[in-house]
């Protein structure tokens, strides 16, 4: 963007260079330099519309792949807390089923000292 100010700038002084140069009366120099200086706006004009609507592309782009990413987070946030929970659950009943399995395994090692205990 800069480099391009400078061209335009150095283009209009040339160009206004050239003219007052030229071997014009008054009145036709004033009248070219109002024909540069319409051509040279309507040029920075154009050029300011394309940088404008490029960025207005960019920002939308922006704007719709950071609404998707926000959605894809939502969704795997949700998952992950599901699974979480699913966990949670199985895990519980594990340790359930463990501490039964110890509190039987314990009575029998229990009954076993017993019987062992009766016959000495």
């Amino acid at each position: 963007m800069k480099k391009t100010v400078s061209v335009l700038i150095a283009a209009a002084a040339g160009v206004a260079a050239g003219i007052l140069m030229a071997p014009k009366s008054g009145k036709e120099t004033r009248e070219e330099l109002k024909k540069k200086a319409d051509d040279a706006k309507e040029y920075a004009d154009e050029k300011a519309t394309r940088v404008k609507s490029a960025v207005k592309d960019g920002y939308d782009s922006l704007r719709t792949t950071a609404s998707d990413v926000k959605g894809e987070a939502a969704g795997l946030a949700e998952h992950a807390k599901t699974s979480a929970k699913g966990l949670a659950t199985d895990a519980k009943a594990r340790r359930e089923r463990v501490a039964d399995k110890t509190d039987r395994t314990l009575g029998d090692l229990r009954e076993d000292a017993d019987k062992t205990m009766v016959k000495k």
